[in-house]
């Protein structure tokens, strides 16, 4: 996360999406990219996924009874396959440059 504003990915996915999307997953690892339906109603984010930082988007799956997932969840709905998605784990930090 770059900041607490951040809502996009600063490079698009392959597909040219930059909005980063909202997935869950139950305590046992299932992703759940929508609860009920895999319309705009039921999709964790809506459809198209709505802009959410990272603290928004831990809200969404706590709210409804999960959390985010550790990873990427492919073809599990609302069409999120093409939007970079939140995680629930930290990105590496580059190291430190060499002191001069």
């Amino acid at each position: 996360v770059l900041d607490a504003a951040t809502t996009h990915a600063s490079q698009p996915s392959r597909y040219g999406r930059t909005i980063i999307a909202a997935q869950c997953c139950e305590d046992n690892g299932d992703c759940r990219r929508y609860v009920g339906t895999n319309d705009d109603a039921g999709c964790i984010a809506g459809i198209p996924p709505s802009e959410h930082t990272y603290a928004a988007a831990h809200i969404a799956c706590a709210k409804r009874g999960l959390r985010l997932c550790e990873s990427y969840c492919k073809d599990k709905g609302c069409s999120y396959n093409y939007n970079p998605v939140w995680t629930r784990l930290e990105c590496p930090f580059p190291p430190s440059p060499p002191p001069p």
